[in-house]
């Protein structure tokens, strides 16, 4: 009769690499080994169900998903960080916003950039007030919030 195929989408809520069980929202889909994973992190890539797990248990990331599923199965697990919060480790100051990263302090180590047109909320209005506050050794808390291509639409900081 041949292979169905259908998909799923929408916000992670849970993974278990033990039963290789993916949650979205009430829903429970099975992976197995071979299961591709391609989730976009800022710069970085989650390219396997451990650092997936990580993601969402150790460092809190939001991250929206997308399943291709055939005979009951899921075959890929695509989709991005949608949003993070976390202390900035390490911030490369530019005057052109797009080349101005953070890197926050969570297991993944992510480059995530500004873009020209990053919204900013909370006590720094710009990259030049969060490297002022972060070269005067301040911990500088951000809840990045980002698009599909991992680059930074909306910052809130908090020193």
């Amino acid at each position: 009769i041949g292979s169905s195929s259908s998909d799923a989408s929408g916000t992670l809520k849970s993974i278990d690499t033990d039963d290789r069980t993916i949650k979205i929202g009430s829903k429970t889909y099975d992976y197995t080994k071979s299961t591709d994973f391609s989730i976009t992190d800022g710069e970085d890539e989650i390219d396997d169900d451990d650092d997936l797990y990580d993601a969402i248990k150790k460092d809190d990331k939001t991250i929206e998903i997308e399943l291709t599923i055939k005979n009951k199965e899921v075959t890929k697990v695509e989709g991005y960080v949608k949003s993070v919060k976390a202390d900035i480790d390490k911030f490369e100051y530019n005057k052109t916003a797009s080349k101005c990263y953070v890197v926050l302090d969570n297991s993944s180590n992510a480059k995530y950039y500004f873009t020209s047109k990053t919204k900013f909320s909370g006590d720094c209005d710009d990259t030049k007030d969060i490297d002022k506050a972060f070269n005067d050794d301040e911990t500088v808390t951000a809840t990045l919030t980002l698009d599909k291509d991992g680059k930074i639409t909306n910052i809130k900081t908090s020193y």
